[in-house]
């Protein structure tokens, strides 16, 4: 599977509740994250959303949210625009659910400015519309929960991928993207697909900022955590 490093992506993939430990389908997700295997995690996402339709557990929400959310990441990177707003539609009326029942929930109000980001992805031309309510969203998000894996991560995205003059800052993106590994590191959140997504990310800016040794050096850190990590091992290794 080949992945592009580009906006839209890199607000892709990456989702962390505040949950302890993992479930089986987080478990199978990070099989198919580490394999590339997106078309396995489209089907498993079916099989998901049906087993919440069903039971209508919150557990199974947040799960579905997360897929959802990788899920458009990837389809945004391949240009499958169709597809994309077709899972963003989808992933959107779940995350509405999840954001309804706990307005106060950071997590969740990061992701929905991640979800916008996506929107602009797909539409572009809406920028002047929804693009100032993602960045208020995320900033908002990240003033409220500071030490927030997820808030950190999207906080990171907006600095790095926004430009300058609606406050963009690759440099203090840096910090952030590290932040984001640091808080999940402490919250023995490392043998889960959003981590090594996390780690990828922040390697991936280092090589965009010209600092192609450091990247280097993230990527080999990578591969030693998880060495069946594909996209990292036989493809962004190979490019430096």
């Amino acid at each position: 599977m080949k992945f592009k490093t580009i906006a839209f992506f890199l607000l892709s993939l990456i989702i962390i509740f505040q949950k302890t430990g993992f479930s089986s389908e987080t478990e199978k997700f990070y099989q198919l994250f580490i394999k590339g295997d997106m078309k396995t995690w489209a089907s498993t996402l079916d099989e998901l959303t049906i087993q919440y339709e069903q039971s209508k557990n919150s557990a199974l929400l947040e799960e579905l949210v997360l897929a959802t959310y990788g899920l458009v990441g990837y389809y945004l990177g391949k240009e499958q625009k169709e597809l994309a707003a077709k899972s963003l539609q989808s992933g959107t009326h779940y995350l509405n659910i999840l954001a309804g029942n706990k307005p106060n929930n950071q997590t969740y109000q990061a992701l929905k400015g991640a979800f916008i980001g996506f929107e602009l992805g797909l539409n572009p031309w809406k920028a002047p519309f929804i693009g100032p309510e993602s960045q208020t969203t995320i900033n908002n998000a990240i003033k409220k929960a500071p030490n927030n894996p997820q808030t950190n991560f999207e906080y990171a995205n907006l600095l790095f991928w926004s430009p300058k003059w609606v406050g963009g800052d690759k440099q203090k993106a840096l910090i952030y993207y590290r932040k984001t590994i640091v808080l999940l590191e402490q919250e023995q959140k490392t043998h889960q697909w959003y981590y090594l997504w996390a780690y990828t990310a922040y390697a991936n800016a280092l090589k965009t900022l010209g600092r192609s040794d450091d990247a280097q050096k993230v990527y080999q850190q990578i591969v030693a955590i998880e060495p069946e990590y594909q996209w990292v091992k036989e493809e962004l290794l190979k490019k430096n």
